[in-house]
């Protein structure tokens, strides 16, 4: 499973609120949830880097993929965290 494109890249915030949530709550459901995808940054209907501004993000600072699979994987194991489109 090769997930990430550089040593060092690391999870973003949200990541550790996801964490938190799982941890404090009895469910958490995820909306929305699209990894930003670098070569898609000019198409303007899919994700952004930052939904709240227009931040340009540091080439290969997050791992977006690994995060995505972190979640479908807490997902499948656990009833009490769900994810929607």
């Amino acid at each position: 499973l090769k997930l990430g494109t550089y040593p060092g890249e690391k999870p973003m915030s949200g990541y550790y609120a996801i964490l938190f949530l799982f941890q404090a709550c009895d469910t958490v459901d995820l909306y929305g949830f699209t990894p930003y995808r670098e070569k898609d940054r000019l198409d303007p209907m899919a994700a952004r880097y930052h939904y709240f501004d227009g931040a340009v993000p540091r080439h290969n600072s997050h791992s977006f993929d690994l995060t995505q699979y972190i979640y479908e994987a807490l997902a499948a194991q656990h009833s009490r965290m769900r994810l929607h489109s």
